[in-house]
């Protein structure tokens, strides 16, 4: 591998559980995702105007029209081992000063039984995190944090593959247990993976997200 990967694997794994790199991207060229938006105006492009590590970030900007509850969204898929703890991290900034946006990140698993969405999303609005459930974006309670819109976070948070139950969520200092929390699920399909990661408006203004890099780590298979 590239020096300067496995350096930046280095430096993003270290609060990170121990575990094998399943997928690691910086968003060096070419980009890796589709993407799809809530109307036709939408930007998911790599981009040089915020960086972190590297040369580029993903930016993911809302269409200009549609109001609150617009989206855009980037995919890839994944391979990943039906059992084990899975665990995402994600480095991002909203990229300007005013709070507008909600930023997600899901995995979806599917199995001839049961499909699973499991997924974390900051709030830049209301300052909060919440989890994806069979209700939705849920609150998680007591996950409060004013996360400025133009600094560089690292959030991390796990599934268990096993139990089907979160495992924890961390961001800055703070550590969330999880480990109640459950996923949505719905009936079963082929089987297969991916990741995504959406950036939603929530307060009715355009949204914005800069990811610098998302590491998916597995462990205990």
């Amino acid at each position: 591998m590239p020096k300067e990967y496995l350096q930046e694997i280095s430096s993003i794994e270290h609060s990170l559980p121990q575990g094998g790199v399943i997928y690691y991207d910086d968003f060096s060229p070419p980009i890796r995702f589709v993407a799809v938006g809530s109307h036709a105006d939408y930007v998911c492009e790599l981009s040089r105007e915020i960086v972190l590590h590297g040369k580029y970030s993903l930016l993911l900007k809302s269409p200009a029209v549609g109001g609150a509850g617009r989206y855009v969204y980037a995919t890839s898929y994944i391979p990943i081992y039906g059992k084990g703890i899975v665990d995402v991290q994600i480095t991002f900034t909203q990229g300007v000063a005013n709070a507008v946006t909600g930023l997600a990140t899901y995995l979806y698993f599917a199995d001839p039984d049961l499909n699973y969405i499991a997924g974390t999303r900051y709030d830049f609005v209301n300052n909060k995190w919440q989890y994806y459930s069979s209700s939705g974006w849920t609150d998680i309670s007591g996950a409060s944090q004013n996360l400025a819109e133009v600094y560089w976070h690292a959030a991390n948070w796990g599934i268990n593959l096993s139990t089907w139950k979160y495992t924890q969520l961390r961001c800055e200092d703070d550590v969330f247990n999880l480990s109640s929390l459950s996923p949505d699920t719905s009936s079963g399909a082929a089987r297969g993976s991916f990741l995504s990661i959406y950036a939603y408006d929530i307060s009715g203004s355009q949204a914005y997200a800069y990811i610098d890099s998302i590491l998916i780590t597995q462990r205990g298979v």
